[in-house]
């Protein structure tokens, strides 16, 4: 089918994918560039207004206001909230204020491979032998990765950061096993879900940095990169995805043009942070994805930073 442009419906959905991977891939480098100046608290707190705003003028062009503000949302996005973005970028920045980008990028990416074991325990979905060898393949990827390829160089991982790296994928895919049963579903879009939950994600960072009283004014220089985070991690890129997926005829081509974005992203980890990659950063990462996708039934889209 051609729209207006001339382009078909299929591949408009594959340009808005695109988008979406390209800017996604470079969200790794940002965040550790941001954390040069900020705490991982300041970078939530900073980069959330972006975000916010940039749903907002989505859900103002789709005319989407009253679905926000109907009282069964306000409570859901008040959960999800707390999960993601809160706790979820709370425990994912720390991951990245004491690991190497190249290892908490991959290691995060592991919660397609949670979100399979969590769904047969909490939802009873069938456990299948391709998915035991997926999670055997993609684990193995991201034991590569933590020991740097030196099975008996335990003692040189830094185990604090691999544990929060770990804890944010297995937030992340608790979020998306949420958002599976949410019964706005269908009667919404991902702005509308994705504007609660970042404006009651910034109320949670908020109350918890008055608690801690960590607030620190910061000059223009240090807080663009966390603008850059809030409108191209959190924000407008989301809904560059689902767009995407709305388009798309063949939805399985262009949801597996995600699996570019780690790969990408490890190029621009090595221009812009100078990270030498190491082969079993690498091969790490190719392990991981190779069990996603071998296993790769159920299909869940989102953010794989």
């Amino acid at each position: 089918m051609k729209t207006g442009s001339g382009l078909s419906a299929q591949n408009k959905a594959e340009l808005y994918a695109l988008s979406a991977v390209l800017l996604w891939s470079t969200v790794a480098s940002a965040f550790k560039i941001s954390l040069k100046a900020l705490t991982y608290e300041e970078l939530i707190f900073y980069s959330l207004p972006a975000s916010i705003i940039s749903l907002a003028a989505i859900v103002t062009s789709r005319k989407k206001w009253k679905e926000v503000l109907l009282p069964a949302g306000i409570c859901k996005s008040l959960l999800f909230g707390l999960l993601n973005p809160f706790l979820y970028y709370l425990i994912l920045f720390k991951a990245y204020e004491l690991l190497p980008a190249q290892q908490a990028q991959p290691l995060n990416y592991t919660w397609a491979i949670i979100l399979t074991i969590m769904s047969a325990v909490i939802l009873k979905q069938k456990f299948r032998i391709k998915d035991f060898i997926s999670v055997i393949i993609s684990f193995s990827g991201a034991l590569l990765i933590i020991t740097g390829g030196n099975l008996s160089g335990f003692k040189s991982v830094n185990t604090e950061g691999v544990l929060y790296a770990l804890s944010s994928a297995f937030i992340w895919a608790s979020y998306w096993l949420i958002s599976m049963i949410d019964s706005r579903k269908g009667s919404s879009d991902q702005a509308v879900r994705l504007f609660g939950c970042f404006l009651s994600g910034f109320i949670y960072i908020t109350i918890y940095m008055l608690a801690k009283g960590s607030f620190r004014l910061h000059g223009a220089a240090e807080i663009i990169p966390a603008l850059y985070v809030g409108i191209f991690e959190m924000g407008i890129t989301f809904y560059l995805w689902s767009k995407a997926i709305h388009l798309a005829e063949n939805t399985a081509r262009v949801s597996n043009l995600i699996f570019l974005s780690p790969f990408l992203s490890f190029i621009f980890i090595a221009l812009l942070l100078g990270e030498t990659i190491k082969a079993a950063s690498a091969a790490g990462l190719i392990l991981i994805t190779a069990g996603i996708i071998y296993g790769r039934s159920r299909k869940y889209k989102g953010s794989f930073t």
